[in-house]
């Protein structure tokens, strides 16, 4: 008979589950079920459903943290020397978060949609709500960001707080075209969505991962044709 406390095995069991989570839902997105999460946790759906009541539920637990990463991120470019130095460290950062993680990119994106949630039959609850939140506190973040930016004559003076979303929406789309047929690609969407962003500059920026070859978009179109 096991001598581990009943509470220490809960916890165990439940950070097995967020752990199980994290690693499907980066690999392959949010459609993962739940079952298929239990069973890579080695445990049963009813264990996971008294821990999670719902799949939105899953997803928080697997993702609260790397949410958290994007007010942080805002804070560190807040605090860099010059504001267009914070607002690249932001872009680049957060860029690099989400190509690395498929579902965290889906559940980012998707917040913007509606409806949001992906539990059967239950409309959107605490996950929308910390999405929400998290998204509120990027943007109070980044607008002083944006407006010293602006004022430094660095960034376009036509440039809103919000065009945030627009340019991690544009820049994940590369994210996904690229997939793992060519990882890199989203860091050349971000060299030229930064470019396009400057208010000033000699000449174009160096783009810092070279352009997709004929094999490759080839080798793209095929694997979006089968999946």
């Amino acid at each position: 008979m096991s001598t581990q406390p009943a509470t220490s095995r809960a916890d165990a069991l439940r950070d097995g589950l967020v752990a199980a989570a994290r690693e499907l839902f980066s690999g392959r997105g949010l459609t993962v079920t739940q079952a298929q999460v239990a069973a890579r946790a080695g445990t049963g759906v009813a264990s996971l459903y008294r821990r999670f009541g719902t799949k939105d539920d899953l997803i928080l637990g697997a993702y609260r943290d790397a949410l958290a990463l994007g007010p942080e991120t805002a804070h560190q470019a807040a605090e860099k020397e010059s504001a267009w130095s914070g607002l690249v460290h932001f872009v680049t950062a957060s860029a690099d978060v989400l190509a690395g993680d498929r579902g965290l990119r889906e559940l980012v994106l998707g917040g913007f949609g509606a409806p949001l949630g992906w539990s059967r039959g239950s409309g959107p609850t605490e996950l929308a709500r910390v999405l929400r939140d998290t998204d509120a506190l990027v943007v109070a973040r980044l607008e002083p960001v944006v407006r010293r930016a602006q004022a430094d004559g660095d960034l376009r003076p036509d440039v809103g707080v919000t065009d945030v979303q627009l340019v991690t929406a544009m820049v994940q789309a590369g994210a996904t075209l690229g997939g793992p047929t060519v990882p890199g690609l989203h860091r050349r969407a971000v060299g030229l969505v930064l470019d396009g962003l400057r208010g000033r500059r000699d000449g174009p920026t160096p783009l810092p991962v070279p352009a997709m070859t004929l094999q490759e978009l080839r080798e793209v179109t095929a694997r979006a044709a089968h999946p």
